[in-house]
């Protein structure tokens, strides 16, 4: 079953954790990564220059939910499904953001982590 790291509405309390309706929680962790998060009223995670931890929620999911999980993020066109070490060295699947498409349209936006460099969707306000 594949493992999802999920960083944002996906995640507990989010407004998109409905998709996640019958995945497997696997507990809290943390992404480790050179990317940048943007706040375009949702988290954009994208490649950068700069290593951050962004911490998110590991879920097992079902071909069904994977499937669907694609449709919402809409893998291919604003973001791309890639498969990263996570900071306790498990493996998972990441939804990052394309750069071709979201660098336009985050210019401008707020550029999250804190001053520790560490990324927590929900306590950027």
């Amino acid at each position: 079953m594949p493992q999802v790291f999920v960083y944002g509405t996906l995640k507990q309390g989010g407004r998109n954790h409905h998709c996640l309706n019958g995945a497997l929680y696997r507990g809290p962790v943390t992404l480790t990564f050179k990317a940048r998060m943007f706040d375009v009223g949702f988290p954009v995670l994208m490649k950068s220059r700069n290593k951050i931890n962004v911490e998110g929620e590991l879920y097992d999911v079902d071909a069904e939910t994977f499937a669907a999980l694609d449709r919402l993020e809409g893998q291919g066109r604003m973001y791309m499904r890639r498969r990263k070490r996570l900071a306790d060295g498990r493996t998972a699947w990441v939804y990052l953001g394309m750069n071709s498409f979201w660098q336009p349209r985050a210019y401008g936006r707020p550029v999250l982590p804190g001053a520790d460099g560490t990324i927590k969707w929900e306590a950027r306000r």
